[in-house]
């Protein structure tokens, strides 16, 4: 999913912050560059694509401040590096400008040769800031300023077998002038991407953070600790996969938190904090520019902190004939959900053969909302404080409800286990949960806060089928 653009006039203004220089590879040369031999007065170089061009595998070639116009080829195994970095020193979110002594190139920079590094330049004024090629792989980008690129600030495509790597940047305001298009900080949709970590960035001012959708092989993609204000993380057809501990904040954007297209394979999501997001997660084959109607099968969402949203928590789009089936053989569990004026937890009949289990929905308009999914099993959530109703339905008979601790339910009596005997203390401190256990796969035991309403409760295992099973797996009741 990559909606219109944005606005993004950029104007650059240098402040003195010195840092310094990121080393050369081990064994090869140094080459300098330098645009007015003023602040290198010894480089050889006054143009960044003459020193790449006479550089050799394993060299680096060094880039001393000033401002280099024209598009950059990174063709061999080379390392581009500033002499100052130029993320480190500059308030990203802020919008404070790039540090004094940046090396800044305005036109794209392509990276083409196998492990090819770019590290702490200001990379600016292109269509695509940084676009690496799927015919190689290991490249890695880190300490670099992306911004004011008109449609995306990098077009990330790798071919597998070397870890490609994108880390410490500052990605803003790629998104051109917000009447058409589909824009993103990072996207993938052009080639494949295989094997790469996108980590401990920050994202803000782009239409979307991370754009990994495409119809093209995604596999063994790590989206880890990025912090992302005003945009979503939207991820189609990938495998291996997994996007953990981000810090999305969406308030007052009317942005998605996380998108989920279609044909998520084994996915894990887990530990991620978004807050103010329209929803928070959301499943919707249909709302990805690839349309991919593939189920999401296997997926493990964990672990996640959702609150303060405009919408949902964790929802499922629409149903549409030609995505029947959007969520399966999944399991979503011990997520928080709070603040949502709408359903902490959504699944509609899109949604088909999922565990529930261990869930806190509270706070919301209604906690669990079951509006015509089938085969699903909802174990012991914790929904309490929900305006409208606690657990709500419209299917009991063709879903399992077993043990869920909430007030209200609708049908009446169908659904809530126990509710907490007026007076009561609150349950004690929970003690750290018990590590899931794997050893009986396709089968996990996976553990559940078993709750008493009056003297706290206890870690109790629940066997539940392994996201990664083979379809007809059953692991006793």
């Amino acid at each position: 999913m990559r909606p219109g653009r944005i606005s993004a006039a950029v104007v650059l203004v240098l402040v003195g912050v010195v840092a310094p220089p990121a080393p050369a590879l081990a064994g090869g040369r140094v080459l300098v560059v330098d645009d007015d031999l003023v602040q290198c007065p010894r480089a050889a170089f006054t143009g960044v694509q003459a020193a790449l061009d006479a550089a050799r595998i394993g060299d680096t070639v060094r880039v001393c401040g000033g401002t280099y116009a024209g598009a950059v080829m990174l063709d061999k195994s080379v390392s581009l590096v500033a002499q100052v970095p130029a993320a480190p020193g500059v308030d990203c979110l802020g919008g404070g400008p790039v540090p004094d002594g940046s090396a800044m190139i305005v036109g794209a920079v392509t990276m083409s040769g196998p492990g090819a590094r770019l590290d702490g330049l200001v990379v600016t004024g292109a269509p695509t800031g940084v676009t690496t090629s799927a015919d190689a792989a290991g490249y890695q980008l880190r300490r670099a300023v992306v911004q004011g690129n008109e449609d995306f600030g990098i077009d990330l495509r790798s071919s597998g077998g070397q870890a490609t790597v994108v880390e410490r940047n500052c990605i803003r305001g790629n998104a051109g002038d917000g009447t058409l298009g589909e824009h993103a900080g990072i996207v993938a949709d052009s080639a494949d991407l295989i094997d790469a970590a996108i980590r401990n960035n920050t994202f803000t001012g782009n239409l979307e953070a991370i754009s990994i959708v495409g119809l093209r092989s995604y596999s063994k993609i790590s989206i880890r600790q990025n912090t992302v204000r005003g945009e979503a993380i939207a991820i189609a057809g990938s495998t291996e996969s997994e996007i953990l501990r981000n810090d999305l904040d969406n308030t007052g954007s009317g942005r998605d938190g996380i998108v989920f297209g279609g044909g998520n394979v084994g996915l894990v999501v887990g530990g991620n904090t978004i807050v103010g997001a329209l929803p928070g997660m959301k499943f919707c084959s249909l709302c990805t520019n690839d349309h991919n109607v593939a189920p999401n099968a296997g997926l493990l969402i964990t672990g996640n902190m959702i609150r303060n949203g405009a919408g949902s928590g964790i929802t499922m789009a629409g149903s549409d004939s030609t995505a029947p089936v959007q969520l399966t053989r999944s399991v979503i569990e011990r997520n928080t959900i709070t603040g949502a004026p709408a359903s902490g937890i959504f699944l509609n009949d899109t949604a088909v053969g999922n565990t529930v289990v261990g869930n806190t929905s509270s706070g919301n308009a209604r906690g669990i909302n079951v509006a015509g999914a089938t085969g699903n099993v909802l174990l012991r959530n914790t929904l309490t404080g929900n305006t409208i109703v606690d657990a709500r339905d419209t299917t009991p008979d063709q879903n399992t409800w077993i043990g869920n601790r909430c007030a209200t339910d609708d049908p009446v009596g169908r659904l809530c286990a126990t509710g907490r005997p007026a007076g009561a203390a609150a349950p004690t401190a929970i003690p750290p949960a018990p590590a899931v256990d794997r050893s009986r796969w396709p089968c996990l035991r996976v553990p559940v806060w078993d709750i008493d309403p009056v003297d706290g409760g206890a870690w109790m295992m629940v066997s539940v089928v392994a996201p990664d099973a083979p379809a007809g797996t059953f692991c006793g009741a």
